[in-house]
C-alpha cells in the first residue's frame, strides 16, 4: 500500500505528514492525528511496522470520511472499519490502481475529439 503526500476526502485536500516525533491528542500520545482545521493528517512512523503505519493512515482517513459525511464516530467504530478496510486492501492488491486501459481510452477520446474539431472547422 502506498501512503501518498496528500489525499482528498470529500472536498478537502489533506496533506500527509510523516514524522518521527511523538503526537499528542487530548493530552494522550497517539500514532496518528487528523486536523480538519489545518487539512492535515500526521503519522508517527518512528519504530512502527509498515502494516501498523498503513492501519494508522486508514484510521485517520476513516475519521475524515465520517467527519465529511456527518457520521457520529467513536474510536471503537473507526477501529472496526479501519481493520476491515485495511484487510480488504491487503487481500486485494492493486484494487485501487488505475487500469492502464482507461488511459488508452482517454488518449483515444482526446485524439478523436481533436480530429472531429479539425473536420468541423473546415
Amino acid at each position: 500500500m502506498n501512503i501518498p503526500d496528500k489525499v482528498k476526502i470529500g472536498n478537502i485536500n489533506y496533506e500527509i505528514v510523516k514524522t518521527q516525533n511523538e503526537l499528542i491528542f487530548e493530552d494522550e500520545p497517539v500514532d496518528g492525528t487528523i486536523s480538519f482545521e489545518e487539512s492535515k493528517i500526521e503519522l508517527n512512523t518512528s519504530n512502527k511496522s509498515k502494516q501498523y503505519i498503513e492501519e494508522t493512515f486508514i484510521h485517520e482517513m476513516v475519521h475524515g470520511i465520517f467527519n465529511y459525511m456527518g457520521i457520529n464516530q467513536s474510536e471503537k467504530l473507526v477501529d472496526k472499519v479501519t481493520k476491515g478496510f485495511h484487510q480488504l486492501v491487503i487481500d486485494n492488491p492493486g484494487i485501487f490502481e488505475k487500469d492502464p486501459r482507461d488511459e488508452k481510452i482517454n488518449k483515444f477520446s482526446i485524439n478523436l475529439k481533436k480530429r472531429l474539431e479539425r473536420v468541423t472547422d473546415n
